[in-house]
């Protein structure tokens, strides 16, 4: 019995309670510590592996031990399994393994990142508020002291000003607008935690006035050097992103809200006060912008030029989605996958397709983009349930709900964001789904709330299936397709490096392209307007000097896609 640690009844029932209660007061901050621990070395070296890995997992296996499970469930679960899924499938696609699998392990950390913020649901809101904003601090100063400062020339001569009294920090260099997507989305959880310091009431966690001031001094601090970080990275669509989320924010606020009490017209003319402000907006700038962004002395910091070139690149990455659209490019090759099948050159152009949805669909596939949607559709859920039910909770249950209402205002901030930039794909991916760990509740779920997000679950999965099941052909015809397109790649960017190979054409002279071929004519034997399966045989064809066959399957893709550029 004094070794028995079995926990049988009725002898040691409370050495069980206190083992379970000491678990679950301390394993929380375990998480979250060997997770950040491994966050940060995913992010500082991408190229480090699987050994972070053993660290992240270790409360997985004592929590597994003590307690017979390995984490907390949520209602996330099935669609984070999905896109784990295809992302391990975007690894076999990968022309690149080495560089796939570094990717591939920043998706990992980025789903153990949100499930040891979900273990520590029932940890006060600033421990977990305080780990995002020293992540933001840290990196705001390490981009500061390390940024080449190559942008807005007055943003060079204060940054150069700036690094003269900042020490020399090793490490690699951010880019400005990677660095400025992950500002903007945690700067709504800093902002929190700045105004909440503040609040002399309810927080426990502090209980001197002395330290009580101490840590709202450092909230503010954090704030505006966060703040200060954003504005230097010029990345102007994460202001754009953070304005625009604001004024969400601020027309929400200004409307009273939607409260669980409103009913019938109520509650329908404050959500279309809140569509109305929006339109109005919308319009104010379109009209801004008919007027010539030239004549406003601050709108020059916008470019038009550069929003222009986004969206050329992003209409380009387009047909690889459409040429991938099962199981993706694989992770991490967009670069010479986008200058060899869209763009037709030899050498890198773009390292992204400045869209973070076109990223992932190119990457991994639809289907990971969909497992993305499905996430969001049921925090989005889940936030309007919190703040409806705000105004009839306590003190602490209020300040969960005022939390999961700055975890959506990140989000908005990210999905905003992610139409002209991939921050939150490339290394910050490792916190793409921090903001959803805010909606797991501490409370049990009621039984409708499982039931609608079981029905989301069969409407995401089953509607791909039922338009697969009424269209055979074409849908196999694409599976074909993708197939080839990625045997082609694998087979072809595996092997070509310039200067050694001097164009692609010479690699598609010098290996055997017949599987990826073959598959090709496959899809055609379905569905002959296939547009990608007609382009990629006459791209290979016409290297080979078949010209014949080759004009045959291009003037094939020209009649299904006139617009797209490759083809013509």
């Amino acid at each position: 019995p004094t070794h028995d640690l079995s926990c049988s009844p009725p002898l040691h029932n409370r050495r069980c309670m206190n083992l379970s209660r000491d678990i679950t007061t301390w394993m929380p901050y375990l998480d979250l510590t060997c997770a950040t621990i491994a966050t940060v070395l995913w992010f500082a070296l991408p190229q480090i592996g699987a050994w972070p890995l053993v660290l992240a997992l270790l409360p997985w296996m004592l929590r597994f031990i003590s307690t017979r499970r390995l984490t907390q469930r949520t209602p996330f679960d099935l669609p984070m399994a999905l896109f784990g899924l295809t992302a391990a499938l975007a690894v076999w696609a990968a022309y690149d393994r080495e560089a796939a699998w570094s990717k591939f392990w920043l998706i990992v950390g980025a789903v153990l990142l949100f499930y040891a913020f979900a273990n520590a649901r029932s940890t006060p809101a600033m421990v977990r508020v305080g780990l995002l904003t020293a992540f933001a601090v840290g990196l705001s100063f390490y981009f500061l002291a390390t940024n080449d400062w190559t942008l807005l020339q007055s943003v060079t001569r204060l940054g150069q000003s700036l690094q003269r009294y900042l020490p020399s920090v090793p490490g690699p260099r951010l880019n400005p607008n990677e660095v400025g997507g992950l500002l903007a989305m945690m700067l709504p959880f800093v902002a929190w935690g700045a105004l909440r310091s503040w609040q002399r009431e309810g927080d426990s966690s502090i209980p001197r006035r002395g330290a009580r001031w101490l840590y709202a001094l450092l909230a503010w601090a954090a704030l505006t050097l966060v703040l200060f970080g954003l504005l230097m990275t010029a990345s102007r669509g994460a202001w754009l992103a953070c304005g625009a989320a604001g004024l969400i924010a601020g027309l929400w606020w200004a409307i009273g809200g939607s409260k669980r009490s409103d009913v019938g017209w109520r509650k329908w003319s404050r959500l279309g006060l809140l569509v109305a402000g929006l339109v109005a907006i919308l319009g104010l700038g379109l009209i801004l912008v008919g007027i010539g962004v030239e004549q406003i002395p601050l709108a020059r910091l916008f470019d038009p030029s550069t929003w222009f070139n986004r969206l050329e690149f992003q209409r380009n990455s387009l047909i690889l989605a459409k040429d991938y659209p099962l199981i993706g490019a694989g992770l991490d090759g967009f670069e010479m996958l986008y200058s060899t099948y869209a763009l037709l050159i030899h050498v890198g152009y773009i390292s992204h397709s400045h869209n973070l949805y076109l990223a992932v669909a190119i990457d991994q596939g639809l289907p990971a983009l969909l497992a993305l949607i499905w996430m969001w559709v049921l925090f989005a859920a889940v936030v309007w349930r919190s703040l409806r039910q705000r105004e009839q909770t306590s003190t602490q249950t209020a300040d969960q709900a005022s939390l999961v209402g700055v975890a959506g205002l990140s989000l908005i901030i990210i999905l905003l964001h992610g139409t002209v930039d991939t921050a939150l794909y490339g290394r910050g991916v490792l916190f793409l789904f921090v903001p959803m760990a805010f909606a797991v509740q501490t409370a049990p779920q009621e039984k409708r709330q499982i039931r609608q997000q079981r029905v989301l679950g069969l409407v995401v999965i089953g509607l791909p299936l039922c338009l697969a099941l009424l269209w055979p052909g074409r849908s196999l015809s694409l599976a074909y397709s993708n197939l080839g397109s990625v045997h082609q790649s694998q087979e072809e960017l595996s092997l070509y490096s310039w200067p050694e190979w001097p164009i692609q054409d010479e690699v598609r002279r010098n290996v055997d392209l017949s599987r990826s071929m073959t598959e090709f004519e496959k899809a055609l034997a379905l569905n002959p307007r296939n547009a990608t399966a007609n382009r990629r045989l006459g791209m290979i064809e016409l290297s080979l000097g078949q010209y014949e066959d080759a004009l045959a399957h291009l003037e094939a893709a020209y009649a299904a896609e006139p617009n797209v550029m490759t083809t013509r």
